[in-house]
């Protein structure tokens, strides 16, 4: 399965527990390793260049 489907699953508010239900070939290390993978690729040392709002501003 590959790493974004978990992401996006996780991303879409779908618990860890329902991932694994719903797809009984992965187990909790693999989600956890997605999640790690994911933190690799996020930016460091400060850099903000990146960064989205959680919440877009209105108007």
């Amino acid at each position: 399965m590959p790493v974004a489907v978990v992401l996006d699953n996780l991303a879409q508010g779908v618990e860890k527990a329902e991932l694994l239900r719903s797809y009984p070939s992965i187990k909790s290390e693999d989600v956890d390793a997605c999640i790690e993978y994911a933190a690799e690729l996020a930016p460091k040392n400060n850099d903000t260049s990146r960064i989205l709002p959680l919440f877009p501003k209105e108007g």
